[in-house]
């Protein structure tokens, strides 16, 4: 896969590059703060702040792409770099202390560029400068208020009266580009197919929120070399094509609107048709990030955020049901649907590449998935449905199916003491996550176990506080055990498809048993009202969902006992639930099933569905057949 990861990196980047939306060879995007002006003799002028004031970041500027540091002397940057280079000074709790080695590096090398572009006035006059500044031991004069300047911050030069930087000389990018093609080594390269000249190491990863990291191709371990070759010997990648394919995913992974981001697990993903940048937008919307509104929990990862400012104008939240319908509209579009159950294949290409950086700063490749747009679109609207449940207000859309972003599932499942923070989140479980989506396959074990183990511990949650968020929680649980069903149905012949809403002939005795613990409770509430300490639910769930045959039995003698009271009380009621009870047991009894010992997995996932259909449906009957009993009923 690695060489076809590279390949489709590299188209992008050529199409880009014709279209002039990407960096230049042996050039990056670098955010500038600090300018020192400095006239031809070298003499200081002044230096000039050029940061943002609003966020304090730098301005950015197309510059000659930074050379990979790593050791215990890592090189200077010939053009722009930090205070420790170019002023060769370095601040702690202790005071200023000199940082020699890094000053006399730069020098050496702005020297040596120079040399090489003997007409360059730019260059000239930063050699001349530090004929008279020597560092830590000569601060620049104190109107330079040198202490706001941050290890962080880049700096470079700039002539007195010039618009140019020294870092945007066209000789600084001349120099950047042959530097980026030098090597000593030639071969064929894997991915042009030319002998070229090979990279010998490859520029660096830039993962958001993180420190440079590795590269996708990497040999420093020698257990990985062979033959005796090292490095980039190992893997023919011409210099051309490495600078290419790194430029790629860097831009990808920097723009919202390619990546996502989920703990330590980054999704970069991208179409062939570059004049059409909804395509990607539309896929993370749906795929990974959901509905946006404030009345929900925070759809996308968090800790993939950059700090914003706050806006003192409070925006009114959208209406979620109209943004999603807007959203899976142009989704719909995008897949080929074009009305009249007419349906178009979209053969433009489409690529999702998974990522996760570990911490050690190494870059590993999780999950590489390239088909037609409308082959992805297509199993992503199947997850859509295979999730799309009635919801609790008995609402009910099998053609607008809801956005579930990929943090609210896995936060969802996850143990309590890791929400919010993604940081903690099973790296595994959301990458089979993914995987199973993009796949059309069905979704991982583990989360229909997690899902399975959260249902009993949201349904015990007491403060209304809770009970808001356990509503919201527990919905999601069924419709994530609906999809594990659904998807595991198209497989294995022996399970049934559940539908969105109730499904009165469904005779599974794991279906049945989960509407009657539902009747059950809503019994006991209408005959003792809200002021119980436990109710069946918080008793017996966990017990009728996984060892039916010990409580069922008690629960009917149970349910009888509430029936006798609500007869007296409030006679229409009783008779509802009377002849719902009635309505359940035929099935049973009609098939000879008794209750079993114990339920697999997926009967107490069919368990919990039922659960959840039951309840819908008697509330929506709360008018029907009864004298009113929207009282007695819990939604």
């Amino acid at each position: 896969d690695t060489e076809m990861i590279l390949q489709a990196l590299y188209n992008y980047y050529e199409a880009m590059r014709k279209m002039d939306r990407i960096a230049p060879l042996g050039q990056e995007v670098k955010p500038i703060g600090w300018v020192i002006v400095i006239r031809e003799d070298g003499s200081f002028v002044r230096l000039k702040n050029i940061k943002n004031p609003n966020d304090n970041m730098g301005r950015e500027y197309l510059v000659p792409i930074a050379e990979k540091r790593s050791g215990q002397r890592p090189p200077a940057q010939p053009f722009w770099d930090n205070r420790k280079y170019i002023l060769g000074y370095e601040e702690s709790t202790e005071g200023v202390s000199p940082c020699m080695n890094q000053f006399e590096d730069f020098k050496r090398a702005i020297s040596e560029v120079a040399n090489l572009y003997p007409d360059n006035a730019c260059f000239k006059a930063v050699c001349r400068f530090y004929e008279h500044y020597r560092g830590a031991e000569t601060p620049l004069p104190e109107d330079a208020h040198t202490e706001r300047i941050f290890v962080e911050d880049w700096m470079t030069f700039q002539l007195q009266g010039d618009t140019e930087l020294l870092a945007t000389q066209e000789d600084a990018y001349d120099y950047a580009a042959q530097e980026t093609l030098a090597s000593n080594i030639e071969g064929r390269c894997l991915i042009t197919g030319e002998r070229l000249p090979i990279a010998r190491i490859h520029p660096r990863i830039k993962m958001p929120n993180a420190k440079p990291g590795t590269t996708l191709i990497s040999f420093n371990d020698p257990s990985s070399q062979s033959y005796g070759k090292k490095q980039g010997s190992n893997a023919f990648v011409s210099t051309y094509a490495s600078f290419t394919h790194t430029t790629a995913l860097n831009y990808l992974l920097s723009n919202q609107q390619t990546r996502y981001s989920l703990g330590s697990l980054f999704y970069v993903f991208w179409n062939s048709d570059l004049d059409d940048p909804s395509i990607n937008e539309t896929f993370r919307t749906v795929t990974f990030e959901g509905i946006k509104n404030d009345d929900t929990q925070e759809q996308s990862d968090p800790d993939d955020e950059q700090p914003k400012r706050k806006s003192k104008s409070k925006k009114k939240a959208p209406d979620p049901t109209q943004y999603t319908y807007k959203v899976l509209e142009q989704f719909k579009a995008i897949r080929g649907n074009r009305g009249h159950g007419e349906h178009w294949d979209d053969t433009r290409q489409f690529y999702i590449l998974g990522l996760t950086l570990s911490e050690g700063a190494r870059i590993s490749v999780k999950y590489w998935q390239q088909g037609t747009v409308s082959e992805i679109f297509d199993r992503v609207y199947q997850h859509l449905v295979d999730m799309n449940i009635i919801s609790r207000d008995g609402f009910v859309d099998e053609e607008n199916p809801p956005l579930r972003s990929l943090y609210e599932i896995v936060s969802t499942v996850s143990p309590v003491s890791t929400a919010p923070s993604s940081k903690k989140f099973q790296l595994n479980l959301i990458q089979s996550i993914v995987e199973s989506i993009l796949n059309g396959t069905p979704y991982p074990l583990t989360l229909q176990q997690a899902c399975i183990s959260r249902i009993p511990q949201i349904l015990r949650q007491k403060s209304n506080k809770e009970k808001k968020e356990y509503k919201k929680r527990f919905d999601l649980c069924v419709a994530i055990l609906k999809g594990c069903i659904n998807r595991k149905a198209r497989v294995y012949k022996h399970l049934k498809e559940l539908d969105m809403a109730l499904d009165k002939q469904n005779d599974n005795i794991a279906y049945l048993s989960g509407r009657l613990f539902a009747v059950f409770e809503q019994v006991q509430r209408a005959a003792l009202g809200k002021g119980v300490n436990a109710t069946i639910r918080d008793r017996f769930y966990d017990s009728a969902s996984t060892r039916p045959n010990t409580v069922m039995g008690p629960l009917f003698r149970l349910s009888n006992h509430h029936l006798s009271k609500l007869y007296k009380e409030t006679p229409g009621l009783a008779v509802f639930f009377d002849k719902l009870l009635n309505e359940i047991t035929e099935l049973i009894t009609t098939k000879e099933k008794a209750f079993p010992a114990t339920f697999s997995l997926d009967e107490q996932s069919l368990f919990a569905v039922a659960y959840h259909h039951q309840k819908v449906d008697i509330y929506k009957k709360k008018e029907e057949d009864t004298d009113n009993p929207s009282e007695e009923i819990e939604q």
